[in-house]
C-alpha cells in the first residue's frame, strides 16, 4: 500500500463513528469515486438487501451524518481539517 491508500484507510475509520455497515460502505463508495452518490440508493438496495423506502432513508442519514461530520471539523470530504 501506498501513502495515499493508508490515508483513505484512515479516513475511512475515523468517519465510521456510528457502527452502521451501511455508511462504511457509502465512504468507501465516495472515496473510490465510482459512483455518482445519487445512484447509490439502488446499490444500497442491492448490496444490503433494503427495499427502495430504506435505501432511500439510509442515504439521507448518511448524507446528513457526513454534512454534520464536515461542520464539526472532524473531516471534510477533500481529506482536510478545518
Amino acid at each position: 500500500m501506498n501513502m495515499e491508500d493508508y490515508k483513505l484507510v484512515e479516513r475511512v475509520q475515523k468517519m465510521i463513528s456510528a457502527d452502521r455497515p451501511e455508511f462504511e460502505w457509502l465512504n468507501m463508495v465516495r472515496d473510490h469515486g465510482g459512483m455518482n452518490m445519487f445512484q447509490a440508493g439502488q446499490s444500497l438496495q442491492d448490496v444490503f438487501g433494503l427495499d427502495r423506502r430504506e435505501a432511500k432513508k439510509v442515504l439521507l442519514e448518511w448524507m446528513e451524518w457526513v454534512q454534520k461530520v464536515d461542520e464539526d471539523g472532524t473531516e471534510r470530504r477533500d481529506g482536510t481539517h478545518k
